[in-house]
């Protein structure tokens, strides 16, 4: 897989987004279409098109600190849900992004 596409009306503000708060990289910017990328090379793409948001898709982050990193987004302005977490020491959180996709940190690496 070369990167993931997310469809929206508004590609740069997603962009924007997910570069600001998750420290993601801008490789190429066009009308309509705008490629991140994170540290690791995983690679997003936002195009200019219809979207609706969907159960089915949600982008995963990796917090070693999930409640900072949860109360640091919440500063932001993102909507973020409840910390949960597991007797495994599993913690995690969902959030929404500008479209209403669903994100979430994790400490699963």
């Amino acid at each position: 897989m070369h990167r993931l596409m997310i469809f929206t009306p508004q590609p740069a503000v997603l962009a924007d987004f997910y570069c600001r708060l998750f420290g993601l990289q801008v490789g190429h910017r066009e009308t309509g279409f705008v490629d991140v990328a994170s540290p690791s090379g995983v690679r997003l793409a936002f195009h200019q098109g219809r979207s609706a948001p969907s159960r089915a898709l949600k982008l995963c982050f990796y917090a070693a600190d999930v409640a900072a990193e949860r109360a640091r987004l919440i500063e932001q302005g993102v909507p973020m849900g409840q910390l949960k977490g597991n007797a495994d020491a599993l913690w995690f959180c969902d959030g929404q992004d500008p479209d209403g996709n669903c994100l979430q940190i994790s400490n699963r690496a």
